[in-house]
């Protein structure tokens, strides 16, 4: 190799790492000992009506985050009453899993369809209002969480159904319904499968 295309090679790698630290994150300008402001949460209200914790409208993280705020003054909250066409599913579990940890009793009212069926199921007893209904499909039209070699959400999920008592055939009912349809069972198709508890 010639010494011009020595430094030909030598001039790029200097280029290279120009544009590297540019493209870098700025150094902050804090100074030091100060602290940045707390991150703001977004927080839904929870009601509690008559002892009973009231979810309605979207599953999302404002939801979990109040309901985890609702639970630190409200202690004593046995029992939860949800309506909700769904939402963030990661978000259910999240409220799923203080549903569980607090031993609270759940009913739906109204529809609590999609993600809204993983906190209902967290429910140390599940019950269904009158009129009301459970609506359930699939999470996705497609997981690529193989490609990574991880489990699918919804095979974990619907592990965790059927460890709440749920049959089986009845699980993978919901996880063989399109993303764009609703799978309405019967009061007495619920009660069957183990999803209602009285």
């Amino acid at each position: 190799m010639t010494a011009r295309q020595w430094v030909g090679i030598a001039v790029l790698a200097l280029l290279g790492i120009g544009l590297w630290r540019g493209a870098q994150a700025p150094e902050s300008k804090q100074p030091k000992g100060e602290h940045s402001a707390p991150i703001e949460r977004p927080e839904n209200d929870i009601p509690v009506v008559e002892g009973v914790a009231i979810i309605n409208g979207e599953i999302n993280y404002a939801q979990f985050n109040g309901f985890v705020a609702m639970m630190a003054q409200h202690s004593e909250i046995k029992r939860l009453r949800i309506s909700s066409h769904g939402g963030l599913v990661p978000a259910a579990r999240a409220i799923a899993r203080q549903v569980q940890l607090h031993q609270i009793e759940v009913e739906a009212a109204g529809l609590c369809a999609s993600a809204c069926i993983l906190v209902f199921m967290a429910g140390e007893k599940r019950v269904l209002a009158q009129g009301a209904e459970l609506g359930f499909h699939r999470w996705h039209d497609g997981g690529m969480a193989h490609l990574f070699g991880q489990i699918d959400p919804e095979e974990r999920d619907a592990e965790w159904l059927r460890g709440r008592g749920v049959d089986p055939q009845f699980v993978t009912q919901i996880f063989t319904t399109p993303h764009d349809n609703l799978w309405r069972p019967t009061r007495a198709e619920l009660l069957a499968a183990g999803v209602l508890t009285q």
